[in-house]
């Protein structure tokens, strides 16, 4: 049986320590958005211990990092250095701790209380990727359906993980039109993606789920013409129980 959550994008998404290429994207990240480093509107204490977080980060010392942050978050500041502290957080228990319910958490608490972050995009589609990881397809869907455009510009490298995990939302869910739509758009969009041969057996799968045989071994085809070394080009279509059409 394929699972779709490994197929695709999982070499792209590891949850057990960020390597040094992550890390340095993430601090080049923080430094793109200005969340380094005093300015006016910061409390300054609050600013310089920002500062020193930031210093264990780029070391690869996240024990220390996060125990930091933490003290950092809880003075409950409305400033600039906080709410960095609190994506931060979440960054930290979703890529280097594993910790979905409290990157969840931390994600959530950002965009109640400072919605207009800088990071604010891609907090909510970190935010998706932990209601998908945790299974919570539904919850995980209206995430990625409202960043629509806006993810698309933020990271559009991503963009295509985005619609395929779109798409095995609606599959899981048994709503086998909606897993079809997003897949085309992929396709479409992205035809060249890493992601394409997965994203071919899904939509094979669909229409198979959807009582349309043809279809799905004609996507099958396409899939071993296009593919013909990709595992999937040999696997069967397995139909799912029931579902909407």
């Amino acid at each position: 049986m394929v699972n779709f959550l490994d197929l695709g994008f999982k070499s792209r998404n590891g949850f057990s320590r960020p390597n040094s290429t992550a890390v340095t994207a993430a601090c080049l990240l923080g430094l793109f958005l200005g969340i380094s480093g005093p300015t006016a509107a910061d409390a300054p204490s609050n600013a310089e211990r920002y500062d020193k977080i930031l210093v264990s980060f780029e070391n690869g010392d996240f024990k220390k990092c996060l125990i930091d942050d933490y003290a950092l978050i809880n003075t409950d500041a409305d400033d600039p250095a906080v709410a960095n502290g609190i994506f931060l957080a979440g960054y930290l228990n979703q890529f280097a701790q594993g910790d979905l319910e409290r990157a969840s958490f931390y994600y959530e608490k950002l965009l109640k209380k400072f919605p207009r972050h800088p990071a604010a995009v891609l907090t909510r589609k970190y935010l998706a990727d932990c209601y998908f990881l945790k299974g919570a397809y539904e919850k995980a869907r209206e995430g990625y359906t409202a960043l629509g455009d806006l993810a698309e510009g933020a990271a559009p490298e991503n963009f295509d993980e985005i619609q395929y995990r779109l798409a095995i939302c609606y599959y899981y869910a048994k709503d086998y039109t909606g897993s079809v739509r997003e897949l085309q758009k992929l396709l479409k969009k992205f035809p060249k993606s890493q992601m394409a041969p997965s994203a071919l057996f899904l939509l094979a799968r669909s229409y198979q789920d959807k009582d349309d045989p043809e279809r799905a071994r004609s996507v099958m085809a396409r899939l071993a013409g296009a593919f013909p070394k990709h595992p999937l080009a040999a696997e069967p279509l397995v139909k799912q129980t029931g579902g909407k059409k």
